[in-house]
């Protein structure tokens, strides 16, 4: 018969073990953050193409006077990436009586308003292609990238054809309409900086960008969580 010293020791090895194994796999379910770009095109005569503002993930950004924005994202939600394009939006916080209501519960649309829903899937080729699509209930699903800007003004949304250096990401290009006059798209873009309401806007931390040069030679920009 074992003694009660032996049957200790084994179920501390026991304990040991399993706890080694949880962490292991714990440490598998942790996804890395990865750069994210996207694209705001225009076929247009334009000097700069005005900035506008865009949401992801507790994170907002404004894309660049070259229509480029960066966000970090999880691998996961790049593939399960969508892009709604509106110029508002609200969120509902879940109760929470201990922690205060800074939870999202929900974010969506006021019913009626006017937006575009751009979904991402491969066809028969195994090429990526943007489709446009309705959102159920107004409701915006998780890992969509929220563009603020008059939804009149876009064209398309097509996948971005270009090469990126590695550890970046694409997400897409969203072409705007080339008839779009210089007025309208400034008028946009002037309302898109001013943001949603001011419970949303504090909820999403801003960003900013660093240039830095990589081996003296090229530079790439950094996106920074404020």
């Amino acid at each position: 018969m074992k003694s009660f010293g032996t049957i200790l020791k084994s179920f501390l090895i026991f304990v040991a073990c399993f706890g080694l194994f949880n962490f292991v796999e714990a440490k598998k379910k942790i996804e890395p953050s990865l750069q994210l770009k996207g694209c705001i095109f225009i076929q247009a005569d334009l000097k700069a193409l005005p900035k506008f503002t865009v949401f992801f993930e507790g994170v907002q950004v404004k894309s660049d006077e070259d229509g480029f924005f960066p966000l970090a994202a999880k691998q996961s939600q790049i593939n399960n990436a969508s892009i709604l394009i509106c110029e508002n939006f609200k969120t509902r916080f879940r109760k929470n009586d201990e922690k205060g209501s800074n939870t999202i519960d929900a974010q969506y649309l006021t019913s009626g308003v006017k937006y575009r829903y751009f979904t991402r899937h491969f066809d028969e080729n195994e090429r990526e292609v943007w489709e446009e699509e309705a959102l159920e209930n107004y409701e915006i699903p998780d890992d969509c990238v929220i563009v603020l800007m008059d939804p009149n003004l876009v064209e398309s949304v097509e996948d971005w054809d270009v090469s990126l250096p590695a550890g970046i990401k694409k997400l897409a290009k969203i072409n705007l309409k080339s008839d779009a006059t210089e007025k309208e798209l400034f008028e946009s873009s002037s309302k898109s900086l001013l943001g949603v309401s001011i419970d949303v806007r504090n909820f999403y931390g801003a960003v900013t960008e660093i240039t830095k040069k990589i081996d003296g030679a090229n530079t790439v920009k950094i996106s920074m969580v404020q």
